[in-house]
């Protein structure tokens, strides 16, 4: 069993969405009925647009990594906070070196798949990486403090059900806002922030000038013409960021045109993924209609898909120094935001979906959102931590977590459960 486990981890490791997602893509699309090269056409098509935003994505996040630890050292470098925030990869690095998670994500998987076949969720999850940060790290925590395996699958899977509904319900969201038909955004840390972000979206509907929904990366460009386009909001914003980072004008110029890369070519490469997509969606909506009338899948995918879009490269490049300044001041937080300040482009993801772009009201979103986000991140941090220190990735005096993971809503609730359950204090 444990060689197997090995082996999966490696798998899903080494493969990752490159391979897996063309693969179920080209499969799915013969299974419904499609020509052997339309479905290998859209699939490879697929498989050559997620090279593309994977790269274009981990340059920009690679590129504002050291522009996040710049700020965070100059404005809060002097602050005692407890938890050094070193970022999601060591997390995910974890996850893939625990057999135990990769037992929980295989079977969450498995079950998955049986509940849209007897049709009691519409999500297929294709990913196996995106699993792991969440559910399956969860799961593990509770398996850590009961020393029952079973008891961490029921936590692990109760997350991906609750994961499944969330991506059900915003699937349609989706649609509206990117584009994206037949297709969810599904990870853990990503989509519970829609459970905070829509009744704040109902309340601004109320209130005068807000419920305009105006300040869309659209009404910007219409108002600031050439100045206004994504690819100039990009030199924009690394140029207030350098300068808030303390680099040189000469490193600020260079950050300004790898942030305004990013921002004119993420969403290109959307439009190439669609290109695969469509064609393998339309086949399924076909044979459904055919089959199983009445009947809708949605193709679960990495929320990297969204992270294009202008409006929330937008917001989140100005909630960077944001989220330092409310971290510095904000009662009981013990977390110092370094690492994962990038990775607020997943976090806040559904924070401007439901405000529909509008870059105003999403930004009053955030900053409501970070105090919640730093405040489950402390609760979670002890948890983050043991599984870093059991993963053996951290030395035992160091004090690391992940912000992205330990900001999620379930570590301290479930560890608290698995506590009781386990007869401790």
């Amino acid at each position: 069993m444990d060689a197997f486990l090995s082996i999966a981890s490696q798998f899903i490791t080494e493969v990752g969405s490159l391979l897996l997602v063309p693969l179920i893509l080209f499969v799915l699309g013969l299974v419904v009925g499609m020509k052997f090269k339309t479905a290998f056409r859209a699939g490879l098509v697929t498989g050559v647009a997620l090279v593309g935003i994977y790269t274009v994505l981990g340059m920009f996040m690679n590129t504002l990594q050291p522009v996040a630890l710049g700020i965070a050292g100059r404005f809060a470098g002097g602050m005692r906070l407890t938890f050094m925030d070193v970022g999601w990869p060591a997390c995910f690095a974890a996850g893939v070196a625990l057999p135990v998670v990769i037992s929980y994500v295989l079977i969450g998987a498995l079950i998955n798949l049986v509940l849209v076949v007897i049709g009691w969720i519409k999500t297929l999850q294709i990913g196996m990486v995106e699993p792991i940060m969440g559910e399956g790290l969860v799961g593990y925590i509770v398996f850590a403090i009961t020393g029952n395996w079973f008891y961490g699958l029921i936590a692990s899977l109760l997350i991906k059900v609750l994961m499944l509904v969330l991506a059900d319900w915003q699937a349609p969201m989706v649609e509206e806002f990117f584009g994206f038909k037949g297709v969810a955004l599904i990870q853990s840390g990503v989509n519970e922030w829609g459970l905070l972000a829509w009744p704040l979206a109902k309340l601004m509907d109320k209130i005068p000038f807000l419920n305009k929904r105006r300040f869309t990366a659209d009404w910007v460009a219409s108002k600031l013409g050439v100045f206004g386009e994504p690819m100039f909001l990009g030199v924009i914003f690394g140029i207030v960021l350098g300068i808030l980072a303390g680099y040189t004008w000469t490193q600020v110029i260079v950050l300004a045109i790898y942030l305004a890369a990013a921002m004119y070519i993420l969403p290109r490469m959307i439009g190439i993924l669609m290109e695969g997509f469509i064609p393998v969606m339309r086949g399924v909506g076909d044979w459904l209609q055919s089959h199983a009338k009445g009947r809708q899948i949605y193709i679960g995918m990495d929320p990297a898909l969204g992270t294009g879009h202008p409006a929330i490269l937008a917001t989140v490049m100005i909630m960077i120094p944001i989220t330092v300044g409310i971290a510095v001041i904000l009662p009981g937080n013990k977390v110092l935001p370094m690492g994962d300040l990038v990775t607020l482009v997943f976090t806040f993801m559904f924070l401007v979906v439901m405000n529909k772009g509008d870059i105003l009201r999403s930004l009053i979103t955030c900053i409501i959102a970070v105090p919640i986000l730093l405040w489950m991140a402390t609760l979670g941090a002890p948890y983050i931590h043991q599984i870093l220190l059991d993963a053996k990735l951290v030395e035992p005096g160091v004090n690391s977590m992940c912000l992205f993971e330990g900001g999620q809503p379930w570590y301290w609730p479930f560890a608290q459960l698995a506590t009781l359950i386990s007869g401790g204090g």
